[in-house]
């Protein structure tokens, strides 16, 4: 079986590698490219006996034009008309074919990503991307705290922007507090005396102990004579002493669990910003096959990934000063430190106990409180603190950008998530399906008195009955399976369950293709709840124009393909850094309220 996948456009051909696994990682050095203002065809050639095919792009259905079968000796050619999916694509494109056989067989292949080009002088574009980038950085902290909050890790949130300067300010706070309580430590070191015994000159001893007499009358030959009538008189005034005895004597050990810690906490933060440091250079290192890719694209463009990479650049370049400057000053306190406590260190990995010594001690209260802050604030999830660098498309950064906006539209409306039940959605297909999935936390888990709402995140709508994954009832009346951006489920008080399906084009008005995505989304997918609630559709629109921030549809052809007693509503609603959020908050407390 042999097949073959190609770009076309006009006379030029493109040919695409491909292969039988999905390409690892978030970067690569793009070889092919497709230019976002030219018009292209995607061919598929193969000679196997199939029943069917599906095509994903960027792990999305049905985003392609008309398909044309061709069928000749050599097998069949399917050609789809990909120039409008181009023309608003950004990033790398991401190809899957899946190939049923009539025996029922599948054969799946995933395509080397393809660089998408750009006309060079696009500031248009480049300044919404940068605007959502700056948005997202400044509310990541939602996503990246994995615990529930502290008022401790409220007041660090509550002055910093991003992340990055949040972690950075904890670790600063912890090196001063060190430096600071260092002149405490060389006068007041916590200890425990243990009594140490030698042999030693008899002029050391200082204490006479029942082991001190036992070890003079055993051991006659240490006796000298001395000339003087301190020693033991034997006979005629002459005088003896031991010239060596047991000897005791009190030594101070430093050896107490709350001197290991103290240690032990700046061995774990040299290791840990070590670490931050190798990952920053790592990440760093991706912009070079960038500029390697940038080879193959022609005078007048540049690769669309580029904007992203710039503008993250920079930011990452100022983290790595930041940390490398720090783990200096973390070195030099570590060698400080043990020079004055002479112990080795404990293994700290989370906040210490609270003990007697950590509690009245001044000097030792105060490294305690740092060390606890450092764990409270740096709880940080270190799959995702590095989201941005890992975009490769736009329409990725514009769903993260969608996911924090939802975040704020249930803050705003009184719903608290409770973060300790975050959760990854378990998918019940394979995933050799799908290209590069978030592997992160992706439900979400947020309640209001006697309500409940659970945002899915790339959630799986399945294409039959009873499939009821996740404990979401929706299904596909037609085959296969739909990966929608956002599925919203609501239980009210009364625990009818209603759901919103949102997905999110970074486009504007004209460009979106809305009778499509309504078939796809609102007529091909119904519940299977024996009283089936609400259910909502809404687009989240990327991108500003001229037309309303909040379109209602209203079209009773699209309504009679559902019951006649559920009410439903479907829209477009304007999600972007100039329009705000209000147009989303909005549609969530009309969605929320059952309206």
């Amino acid at each position: 079986m042999e097949t073959k996948l190609y770009f076309k456009t006009g006379q030029r051909r493109e040919d695409i590698d491909i292969f039988e696994q999905p390409i690892s990682g978030t970067h690569h050095l793009v070889k092919k490219i497709v230019y976002q203002n030219e018009n292209y065809k995607l061919c598929i050639k193969t000679n196997a006996n199939i029943k069917n095919i599906m095509l994903l792009i960027n792990n999305k259905e049905g985003v392609c034009g008309e398909c044309v079968m061709f069928h000749n000796d050599a097998g069949l050619e399917f050609i789809y008309d990909v120039s409008q999916a181009i023309h608003v694509m950004f990033g790398n494109v991401y190809i899957s074919v899946i190939l049923t056989m009539e025996d029922g067989t599948e054969a799946i292949y995933f395509a080397e990503p393809v660089g998408i080009a750009i006309p060079e002088k696009n500031t248009e574009v480049q300044l919404s991307l940068e605007e959502m980038l700056k948005d997202i950085l400044e509310k990541e902290n939602t996503l990246l705290v994995t615990k529930s909050p502290s008022s401790i890790l409220e007041h660090f949130q509550s002055q910093f922007k991003s992340r990055i300067d949040m972690e950075i300010e904890v670790i600063d706070y912890v090196l001063k507090t060190y430096t600071f309580n260092f002149r405490y430590f060389t006068r007041d070191i916590r200890s425990t005396m243990t009594e140490m015994k030698r042999i030693d000159r008899f002029e050391k001893l200082r204490t006479i102990k029942p082991q001190t007499l036992h070890y003079i009358a055993t051991h006659v030959e240490q006796f000298e004579q001395v000339n003087f009538p301190t020693g033991m008189s034997v006979y005629n005034n002459y005088h003896v002493q031991p010239r060596n005895t047991l000897v005791s004597q009190n030594k101070s050990d430093h050896n107490t669990y709350e001197n290991r810690v103290i240690i032990g906490f700046l061995e774990h933060l040299v290791k840990y910003m070590r670490k931050k440091q190798t990952d920053i250079n790592n990440l760093l290192n991706n912009v070079s096959l960038t500029e390697q890719s940038e080879s193959h694209v022609k005078p007048g463009y540049i690769l669309s990934t580029k904007i992203i990479e710039l503008y993250t650049q920079s930011k990452m370049e100022l983290y790595l000063k930041q940390v490398t400057e720090r783990i200096g000053k973390a070195n030099e306190l570590l060698m400080k430190y043990r020079s004055i406590i002479k112990c080795a260190g404990e293994r700290v990995e989370g906040p210490p106990k609270n003990t007697p010594v950590f509690q009245n001690i001044h000097h030792y209260r105060n490294v305690f409180a740092a060390i606890s802050q450092f764990f409270i604030v740096g709880k940080i999830d270190t799959a995702r603190e590095n989201q941005i660098l890992s975009f490769s498309t736009a329409d990725q950064i514009y769903e993260y950008y969608c996911l924090l906006a939802m975040f704020t539209a249930f803050d705003r409306l009184g719903y608290a998530e409770n973060v300790n039940k975050r959760m990854r959605y378990a998918y019940d297909i394979s995933q050799k399906y799908l290209n590069r999935l978030d592997d992160n936390e992706n439900t979400y888990f947020f309640t209001k008195d006697d309500e409940e709402v659970v945002l899915y995140c790339q959630p799986i709508v399945y294409s039959w009955k009873n499939k009821n994954t996740n404990q979401i009832s929706l299904y596909r009346t037609d085959r296969d399976f739909y990966i929608p951006d956002f599925v919203i489920k609501h239980t009210d008080c009364n625990q009818v369950v209603n759901y919103c399906v949102l997905d999110s084009k970074w486009q504007i008005r004209y460009n979106i293709n809305l009778e499509m995505m309504l078939y796809k989304y609102y007529v091909k997918i119904a519940d299977d709840q024996d009283k089936p609630g609400k259910y909502y559709f809404w687009i989240m629109q990327g991108k500003d124009d001229d037309q309303e921030k909040l379109y209602r549809l209203n079209s009773g052809a699209i309504s009679r393909t559902k019951p006649d007693d559920i009410t439903y509503q479907t829209g477009i609603v304007t999600l972007t850094p100039r329009s705000g959020e209000q147009y989303l908050i909005q549609v969530m407390d009309r969605f929320l309220a059952g309206d």
